[in-house]
């Protein structure tokens, strides 16, 4: 009856698309409020079988319930799905129109982009098929061979000209998605071999460009040809991570933001390409992000804002300022947020404010974290670190950002109470991040703001002396 009812005015009930579409609704709701968990373990506990199901994010694939099964989170062979590709490809041109708006209606020549092997096993493919999409591919297929599965669409039929695109990896997606990686390469081939107009493709153009130049460095032909199509980077083989910009902002051992930039290019810039996988070619990545005019990245999960892993300032963050560097001057960056059913594009600066005001800044959060003994203020103290590196990595936290978290935190003197209480510690090293953040220009604080800082900090040195004391 309320399915009936919900299609009041509607299409008649009888018509079998809606139908389907009624019934898969009731199948979702009746699922989403089962519990299989015990049924499971007892099943385990006792050695019967049980059901495999498809992991995954429950918004995004609420199939995956009732949980309380094994679990397979991705087949490599199956990514894209046909889904994630139609999403993908949304979110590219959502990217191509915010940029058009902002730029007189021009296009961006070519995208930096970060992709990460957890985020493509959960949404299975969703910036793979972006990337595909801003180089004007379009799947034709969904199971064979990687490069197989897709065709280039026509210039004529494209109406725009092919973006150029320079994808930073993660070593777990390297791992995760070896055949990607050489499918990835196949396709810049096949693109390469079109001899396409520098006005009809951008990654035509740009990969001309590395050739001559990486001639004129006395490479051969072979290795030359090989790696002006390349645009996949990140660490060496075997290696993980960016090398150390989480542990630089953390120990506040950095001095200039170039430092930051310096780890990410030293660590990140590792070829894979069809005759290399993980070669260090120093100058092959700042070569293809001088070209640069979007960086970004896709925030995939409900529960994660940008300020709430420190992954993000160190790969999202480290790229846009290694592309800053490359370029001589910042490039667009933005955020799609794919962790609804409805795409979100957003410049970076609106996407860091609504991490903080969700999270920092939000009482029912701070509330949240603070019924944990210890690991509460830990876990805010968390989140102001890597504010602290977004803002050195992206320049975009505004100055009034840090003063909101001074007035919430410190000047505050209930909710500094409660954090000396939960960890004096943590609130000593929030403190600390806000002097930093002053010191370093992210924070015009005023002489007010100052001295209740150095008012709080020594009130918490000399709790923390008391408390060694009685230990």
């Amino acid at each position: 009856a309320p399915f009936r009812e919900f299609n009041a005015g509607g299409p008649a009930p009888s018509d079998p698309e809606v139908s389907a579409a009624l019934e898969s609704e009731r199948s979702i709701m009746a699922n989403a409020q089962g519990c299989d968990e015990m049924q499971g373990l007892v099943h385990a506990l006792e050695g019967r079988f049980i059901r495999v199901k498809i992991g995954g994010d429950a918004l995004r694939d609420p199939e995956m319930l009732p949980s309380g099964y094994n679990i397979v989170q991705f087949d490599p062979n199956a990514v894209p799905s046909e889904s994630a590709f139609r999403r993908g490809a949304e979110a590219a041109e959502n990217m191509i129109e915010m940029y058009r708006g902002e730029h007189g209606g021009e296009y961006p020549r070519s995208v930096a982009i970060v992709m990460w092997g957890l985020e493509t096993s959960r949404t299975q493919g969703t910036t793979l098929s972006q990337i595909l999409h801003l180089l004007g591919f379009r799947m034709k297929r969904s199971r064979m061979d990687f490069a197989g599965r897709f065709e280039i669409i026509p210039p004529e039929e494209l109406g725009r000209p092919r973006i150029d695109v320079t994808v930073t990896i993660c070593g777990f997606f390297r791992d995760m998605f070896a055949n990607i990686v050489t499918g990835l390469n196949a396709l810049f081939a096949k693109l390469d071999m079109l001899g396409e107009s520098d006005e009809v493709s951008y990654f035509a153009a740009h990969t001309r460009q590395n050739y001559s130049r990486l001639i004129s460095e006395g490479y051969s032909e072979e290795d030359a040809r090989d790696l002006s199509r390349c645009r996949l980077f990140g660490p060496g083989e075997g290696l993980y991570g960016t090398g150390g910009i989480t542990d630089a902002v953390n120990s506040a051992s950095w001095k200039e933001e170039t430092d930051l930039s310096d780890i990410f290019r030293a660590n990140m810039g590792h070829a894979y390409s069809m005759r290399y996988r993980g070669k260090d070619v120093p100058g092959i990545m700042e070569m293809n992000h001088r070209n640069v005019d979007i960086v970004t990245q896709m925030r995939d999960m409900t529960e994660r804002e940008l300020i709430d892993l420190d992954h993000y300032y160190e790969f999202f963050g480290g790229l846009c300022k290694t592309v800053e560097t490359s370029r001589g001057s910042k490039a667009s960056m933005y955020i799609t947020d794919s962790s609804g059913p409805k795409l979100r594009t957003m410049d970076v600066e609106r996407s860091i404010e609504h991490g903080i005001r969700t999270r920092l800044l939000n009482p029912k959060w701070i509330d949240g974290m603070l019924e944990t003994d210890y690991h509460g203020a830990q876990h805010i103290n968390d989140r102001f670190e890597n504010v602290l590196g977004l803002a050195a990595t992206t320049g975009a936290v505004k100055s009034g950002v840090f003063s909101d978290m001074e007035d919430t935190y410190i000047r505050d003197r209930t909710l500094r109470e409660r954090l000396r209480s939960n960890n004096c510690w943590a609130l000593m090293s929030m403190i600390t991040r806000l002097f930093e953040a002053n010191e370093r220009g992210y924070w015009d604080a005023d002489d007010e703001e100052l001295r209740i800082l150095k008012e709080a900090y020594l009130e918490c040195e000399a709790a923390a002396e008391n408390e060694s004391d009685k230990g």
